[in-house]
């Protein structure tokens, strides 16, 4: 669905609309779309894969051209940086205020997920939600980032075959990395 189109058909206005895509390492992706779907390697859908990179770049491209503001989350930087300091930058410059319960939850002991507070459109699987919980609900309890899990983690020979088979994943990460960071001032 191209969300952005109906959005703009429906007279929002570019400048009260923003776009905040999501970037995650392409090998963490991979490692976590065959964990959470069973899938193997023969049956990996690649195709998809590629298509979920090429069609995020092309909405970044469309919102641009539309004056929308865009800023990708990177997953990573949460690794690499404070997490306050990732989500206060995107927040500041799309002029939204900045609370620090959006990377720690787990401090309000009304979670919004159960509390009804978020919209949700369908009602995701257990194993899909529950990192993004309160601890007492056996989620992490705020934004952070997670390495890959050791019987997970993905062989050289697997890493070699993904770069080889959706190169563009790869760039398109690399690139908007190199945008997100620049625009964050990281």
């Amino acid at each position: 669905m191209d969300a952005l189109t109906l959005f703009l058909e429906k007279g929002v206005p570019p400048e009260k609309t923003f776009f905040f895509p999501t970037f995650r390492d392409p090998f963490d992706v991979a490692a976590s779309w065959k964990r959470m779907w069973n899938w193997e390697w023969d049956d990996f859908p690649f195709d998809s894969f590629r298509e979920s990179m090429v069609i995020t770049l092309d909405t970044m491209d469309k919102a641009k051209k539309n004056d929308i503001a865009v800023v990708p989350y990177v997953h990573d930087f949460l690794r690499d940086f404070d997490p306050k300091v990732v989500i206060s930058r995107m927040f500041s410059l799309v002029d939204l205020p900045f609370s620090e319960n959006v990377v720690d939850w787990n401090s309000d002991d009304n979670d919004p997920y159960f509390a009804g507070k978020i919209v949700k459109y369908d009602i995701p699987p257990d194993e899909w939600v529950r990192g993004a919980l309160g601890k007492d609900k056996g989620g992490r309890g705020a934004l952070v980032w997670r390495p890959t899990s050791q019987e997970h983690e993905l062989s050289s020979e697997i890493k070699d075959l993904l770069t080889k088979k959706v190169p563009e994943v790869f760039e398109g990460y690399k690139q908007t990395s190199a945008y997100a960071k620049e625009l964050l001032r990281l």
